[in-house]
């Protein structure tokens, strides 16, 4: 079990550790939750979350979730720390802060790149092949359309007739 005064300071702390660590490693949303018998801290990447849970018992939870609001969560790490080893609050800092960030912020990184490519490939895969073909073609003749050269014969209106004896008529159109 961890002595309370130091958890508190722990506590304390750490919302201005993950601040800090999240602008490091480039993640925008996250939440700190501090409960008086433990602390849970989670990051967002559009639909993957991560959580770091700390109780005061010394177990450190680590669990990752694909679909948040979905229920479903894989327990990623479950420690436990004996009360010997925890001497700081820089060393739960380091710990659980430091460590969960660096263990996580790759991950969901990752996962969230193979989420963009994976839909970019299901749009590209749903758009028909004829449709691309047309448009392709359709490309390539105002290319070439673009580059020939065009004469236009002179112009002569066949709808305007002038009526003999009119002014008009002095003119040549």
């Amino acid at each position: 079990m961890i002595d309370r005064k130091l958890f508190e300071d722990f506590q304390k702390v750490c919302v201005t550790a993950v601040q800090t660590e999240a602008l490091l490693h480039g993640i925008k949303e996250y939440s700190v939750e501090a409960r008086r018998n433990r602390t849970k801290i989670t990051i967002y990447a559009r639909k993957f979350a991560a959580s770091a849970t700390l109780y005061i018992s010394g177990r450190l939870v680590i669990e990752e979730t694909d679909s948040v609001g979905s229920g479903k969560y894989k327990v990623v790490s479950n420690t436990v720390y004996n009360n010997n080893s925890i001497l700081s609050v820089s060393f739960l800092l380091r710990d659980v802060v430091v460590g969960f960030f660096g263990l996580m912020s790759d991950s969901l990184h990752t996962k969230l790149h193979d989420y963009y490519k994976a839909a970019r490939e299901r749009r590209l895969h749903n758009v028909d092949s004829t449709v691309v073909e047309t448009v392709g073609t359709q490309y390539i003749h105002q290319a070439e359309n673009a580059l020939k050269v065009t004469s236009a014969p002179p112009f002569k209106p066949p709808y305007i007739e002038i009526s003999p004896g009119s002014y008009l008529d002095e003119f040549e159109i």
